[in-house]
């Protein structure tokens, strides 16, 4: 009885940790879009506009202090390094282009079913290494007028900084939003990719407007090509 007793006592503490852990999201969810509390992770988040640039300010040091104050060197005088990565850009973004070109030709078939008025790419101006800009290509996810709602949606921006992203964007299309979740609207790039605007592995390629906010230290970002890894 007295074993019994101490297994039922454990059980009924295993049971009241468990409650403790599981977190009410009703109660933590947000009531409405000025709240801007989302869920990552299991995690509630607060995304207080002001604690996103604290955040942001904080990494900006952090990252400061590990580089130095100094200004930091490109890759101009590694020629063999420049070399060797064009020579892969080159050969692995002709590999997937033509590799998966009956893919390219399934989402395109996709995006016109779902608006046929529409065009299958999206192109927008980025700039890419020493400043210049460049066309950039994706498969189309979002609707046509996209640009023109930016501005209504600018407060409920979940980055820090001149970036926009927002998890549930409602200007995302019904394929969009399949395309981005497997990434597949970012393969028209490896055409930037071959023609030398882009790199595979390299920062995201920013906005003009994006461009114009950066300070001294952010725009040694512009020292390599941008690439479709975004790192």
């Amino acid at each position: 009885m007295a074993s019994e007793a101490v297994a039922a006592k454990a059980a009924e503490e295993r049971a009241e940790q468990a409650d403790a852990k599981v977190v009410d999201f009703e109660s933590i969810a947000p009531k409405n879009a000025a709240a801007r509390n989302t869920v990552r992770s299991g995690a509630a988040c607060d995304l207080d506009a002001q604690e996103r640039r604290r955040q942001g300010v904080e990494r900006a040091g952090r990252l400061r202090e590990e580089l130095g104050e100094g200004p930091v060197a490109g890759i101009e005088g590694r020629l063999a390094y420049r070399f060797a990565k064009r020579a892969f850009d080159v050969a692995f973004s002709a590999a997937v282009l033509v590799a998966f070109c009956w893919l390219f030709a399934i989402i395109a078939a996709l995006i016109k079913a779902d608006d046929p008025k529409a065009p299958v790419l999206f192109k927008q101006r980025r700039v890419g290494k020493g400043g210049e800009t460049f066309q950039m290509y994706k498969f189309r996810s979002m609707c046509v007028d996209a640009e023109e709602r930016l501005a209504e949606l600018r407060e409920l921006n979940e980055k820090t900084g001149p970036v926009f992203k927002m998890a549930e964007d409602p200007r995302v299309t019904r394929v969009g939003r399949w395309l981005r979740r497997l990434s597949l609207d970012e393969l028209p790039q490896f055409i930037n990719v071959l023609a030398g605007d882009m790199s595979t592995v390299g920062p995201r390629p920013a906005l003009p407007a994006e461009v114009a906010t950066y300070n001294d230290y952010q725009r040694q970002r512009l020292l390599v090509k941008p690439g479709l890894t975004c790192y």
